[in-house]
């Protein structure tokens, strides 16, 4: 029995049929680009995890001492509010800092950098805050529904 191939792909697409002259050698990687891949895994491990780790849980903390500063639902609708402003906006910043080096633009490149790094500072601070409040409105409804007084993790 032959199967027809619009009864696997609707609307009439074929499947592609394997020709030997489509066929790609693979590409092997060289040692320089494998010790970049390890050094990339390297530093990524060992340099960029414990700094995030340390980011977020200094900023977890320091909400976690001001519990009336950062109520969960203020926090949490805010972190939504900037992470969505700052992804409609990204490509207009983006726009902005392209060709800022060159001759005589010392002033806007490190103007751009400046803007860069309150822009991750500021979306590092939301992203917590959305995280943060979320988290604290999940346990608040476990808790309702929920209470057990005996358990001190409540």
């Amino acid at each position: 029995m032959q199967t027809n191939t619009t009864d696997y792909y609707p609307q009439g697409i074929k499947e592609k049929e394997c020709v030997e002259d489509d066929v790609e050698e693979e590409d092997h990687t060289n040692c320089k680009e494998a010790g970049y891949y390890f050094g990339d895994a390297v530093f990524g491990t060992f340099i960029v995890a414990p700094l995030v780790v340390i980011a977020w849980k200094g900023t977890w903390g320091i909400m976690e001492l001001q519990p009336k500063m950062f109520p969960y639902v203020q926090i949490y609708i805010l972190g939504i509010v900037i992470h969505v402003t700052f992804a409609v906006s990204r490509s207009h910043l983006f726009s902005r800092s392209r060709n800022a080096w060159g001759e005589g633009r010392a002033g806007r490149w490190l103007r751009e950098r400046l803007i860069c790094r309150i822009y991750t500072y500021v979306f590092l601070i939301s992203c917590i805050m959305h995280w943060r409040g979320g988290w604290g409105l999940f346990d608040a409804a476990v808790n309702a529904i929920t209470p057990d007084v005996e358990d001190p993790h409540r």
